[in-house]
This record gives structure tokens, C-alpha cells and sequence, in this order.
């Protein structure tokens, strides 16, 4: 069984958004009432989609007891991996005004750098320049916004780093895959301060 096929249980209303492979992301704003879906690199809004604010609560505390973690009004956010790489993002008031809100960001296959070129996203010439900076070595410096391929971009880069160096990771969610032989990978945990405090 996936790790989506573990969370599909508590979200059958939209399941089948989760279920389709040109939605990269779902999110469920102000207590269930609005639906997105990123397809494309574009967000859509679905109007006629909507889920009961109490259902949407009951859907985000089993899926962050499915991922091992618990979210409640003291500790309103959730941030969690699944075992295939997906995001999950939850909050429940009072951080989520309006109600809970759910976030579900899908792994989608992973990417050379030659990919990458040949899809455009890159040119020959960039990709030879980083190649050329991380031979020699060089700080690379990656940013973008949300679902702009900063991730697809590091984890395609760290295929060129040489097997013989050590690589230490350190992320808030786990997301760069490194295979290489000598990787130490650390993912923060949030404090477990009760909101208030």
C-alpha cells in the first residue's frame, strides 16, 4: 500500500483529485469551504468541491496519526512527509483563521540535470556552468517560490556532486535525495511548545 493510498481513507471527497496524475497539489482552505488544485504549474479553483469543516478535522488529525505526529489546538501545525516523498501541510485553529487547512503536495518523479535541459527548464549552458561550480566546489545559492522546481533542481544538481566528498542535509521536511555513499541526513523537529506559551 502508498503512502497516499494510506491517507485516501479520510479524504474520499477528494480522492480522486489526489488520485490524478496531473495534480501535482491539493489544498483545502477555510474549513473545507474552498478547493484548489495545482495541474500544470497553475492553480484552479474548484467551487463545486467542498468538504465539512468537521470532516476535514477528522481527516488531518488521522493523517498526522498515520505520519506518526498528532495536530490539535495547542499544537495547530502539522508538517509531514510521506513514506513516497508527498508534503503534507495542516494547521487548525487559531493559527488557521476561517478553519483547518489542508495542504497535500504529491512526489512526482525525480529529475536529471540532463532532464532538465532537455525539457527546457534549464539550458545546456546553465547546467554547465553549475556542473562547473560544483566541481570546483562553489557555493550555489537556489531560490524561487513555492512549486517552482527549487527542490527538482537541488536534487538533480547533487547527482554531479563527486561520490568521495561528505554531504550533510539538514531540512526542515525531508525532501533532497542524495545518492551518494557518503550522505548524513538530519530533518528538524518542531519544538513541542504548547501554543500560548
Amino acid at each position: 500500500m502508498s503512502s497516499l493510498d494510506r491517507i485516501l481513507p479520510f479524504l474520499r471527497p477528494i480522492e480522486d483529485l489526489l488520485r490524478d496524475p496531473q495534480i501535482t497539489e491539493v489544498m483545502v482552505n477555510a474549513g473545507g469551504a474552498r478547493v484548489f488544485v495545482e495541474r500544470d504549474g497553475l492553480i484552479e479553483f474548484l467551487p463545486d468541491r467542498v468538504l465539512e469543516p468537521r470532516n476535514l478535522t477528522v481527516a488531518i488529525k488521522n493523517i498526522a496519526r498515520a505520519c506518526g505526529d498528532e495536530i490539535s489546538e495547542v499544537q495547530p501545525l502539522l508538517d509531514a512527509r510521506l513514506e513516497d516523498g508527498s508534503r503534507v501541510a495542516a494547521m487548525f485553529p487559531p493559527c488557521a483563521v476561517g478553519g483547518p487547512a489542508l495542504t497535500i503536495r504529491k512526489f512526482t518523479r525525480r529529475y536529471s540535470l540532463e532532464d532538465l535541459v532537455s525539457v527546457g527548464a534549464v539550458t545546456p549552458v546553465v547546467a554547465a556552468q553549475l556542473t562547473n561550480a560544483i566541481g570546483a566546489q562553489h557555493n550555489i545559492l537556489i531560490a524561487g517560490g513555492t512549486g517552482t522546481g527549487k527542490t527538482t533542481l537541488l536534487n538533480a544538481l547533487a547527482a554531479h556532486i563527486p561520490d568521495d566528498d561528505r554531504i550533510i542535509v539538514i531540512e526542515e521536511t525531508a525532501e533532497i535525495h542524495v545518492n551518494k555513499p557518503n550522505v548524513l541526513r538530519f530533518e528538524a523537529r518542531r519544538a513541542q511548545v504548547p501554543l500560548g506559551q
